[in-house]
């Protein structure tokens, strides 16, 4: 991808806060032309950031609707998350205000409903199958997980 100019970044982030927006009123936001944010939407939309939908204001009978403009998905991955910091501390917070055997009993409970759903996806399979099938499940949150062969031991694994 090309890289994000300023100008881009101003719109992303603005979209970001606003949840959707219109064109007029990122042009008022960022003071600058109708037009000027009209064309880098366009490119934005070409570099699937951001997605147009047609939405009608409220009581409107006539006229042309309005577009309104969010994020797509991968606009959002643009934007530093801190699920993972969330994490631990939401962890640490159970354990230390419920206990650990508690937290575990917790963990079990979310790895047994994990295990339930996945289960019938890797019935019958072998451990090839089975790690490409896991693969693939955690891909949709996950692009970067693989499925690795050491050569020498033949040990798989999910990475």
């Amino acid at each position: 991808m090309e890289s994000i100019s300023d100008v881009q970044q101003q719109i992303l982030t603005f979209i970001k806060q606003q949840g959707e927006t219109t064109n007029a009123a990122i042009a008022n936001q960022l003071n600058v032309s109708y037009e000027a944010v009209r064309q880098q939407l366009r490119q934005l939309e070409a570099a699937q950031l951001v997605v147009a939908r047609k939405k009608r204001p409220e009581g409107q009978r006539v006229g042309r609707p309005t577009r309104v403009y969010t994020l797509s998905a991968t606009g959002d991955h643009l934007f530093p998350k801190a699920y993972d910091e969330l994490a631990v501390e939401l962890i640490d917070t159970l354990a230390a205000a419920l206990g650990t055997e508690a937290l575990r009993q917790v963990l079990a409970s979310l790895t047994d409903e994990n295990v339930r759903q996945w289960a019938p996806h890797l019935q019958d399979k072998s451990l090839l199958e089975r790690l490409e099938a896991l693969k693939g499940i955690y891909l949709e949150d996950d692009a970067y997980m693989e499925v690795d062969k050491d050569e020498a031991s033949g040990e798989l694994r999910l990475v």
